[in-house]
């Protein structure tokens, strides 16, 4: 199954920070949109009613904030 992970993160945020980091220690392949370099990015999760970081998001699913346990369970790494 081929997955999908994009992530928003905001400058100055250590949940951002601790997303980024998790990803990265586990190999994890993910697609970074940084919310205060870019706005469109601000805007894309406006939309649904999200306003703060991190996002995540994989495939369908969205966690919102940095939730290890949950992150683990659905990319299926521990």
């Amino acid at each position: 199954m081929n997955t999908t992970i994009t992530i928003y993160v905001s400058n100055n945020c250590s949940e951002s920070n601790k997303l980024v980091n998790f990803l990265e220690e586990k190999n994890v392949d993910y697609e970074k949109k940084n919310i205060t370099e870019d706005k469109k990015y601000l805007k894309d999760l406006q939309t649904q009613n999200i306003y703060a970081t991190p996002v995540t998001m994989i495939n369908d699913q969205t966690i919102l904030g940095f939730q290890k346990r949950k992150l683990e369970t659905e990319l299926f790494i521990s």
